[in-house]
């Protein structure tokens, strides 16, 4: 007996959801190939942050993780790996990667945080001195490498 779309959709609907710290985002169907961009991203002060907000942090780095990803993915990022609050991810240009970084960057900015998860070190950008560095603002980062 064939199966119809509707069938497969009505079956979707009654699973049960996962939770929410363990839903990945779909990675494009092939990693890029040739001439590739990669991103490395971080979160500048996640360990002051871990331990300023231990019963939220686990909740913030999904969120983080969460919006990150929706940039990769608008702009086809292949998601190499992550490790703690970290992601490396491939993109078929540079062009892509930097739009995707400053995407996130914007999402990011943008986002509604609880009190206490914008402070952390501040935003580094290689050759700048010290006290351009401590006017920044504090909060999330994406740094690229």
């Amino acid at each position: 007996m064939p199966v119809s779309i509707n069938d497969v959709r009505r079956t979707i609907s009654r699973m049960p959801a996962k939770s929410a710290h363990r839903r990945r985002e779909p990675r494009p169907p092939e990693a890029p190939t040739g001439t590739v961009a990669f991103l490395f991203t971080d979160i500048e002060g996640s360990t002051h942050l871990a331990r300023s907000l231990p019963d939220d942090y686990g909740s913030l780095l999904e969120r983080h993780r969460l919006i990150l990803r929706e940039a990769f993915t608008r702009h086809a990022g292949f998601e190499v790996g992550t490790e703690g609050d970290s992601f490396f991810v491939a993109f078929g240009s540079p062009l892509h990667a930097l739009r995707a970084a400053a995407e996130g960057q914007r999402a990011l900015t943008g986002a509604e945080w609880p009190p206490g998860a914008r402070r952390g070190a501040p935003q580094r950008i290689p050759g700048t001195s010290e006290a351009s560095r401590a006017e920044r603002p504090r909060g999330w980062a994406i740094c690229l490498h």
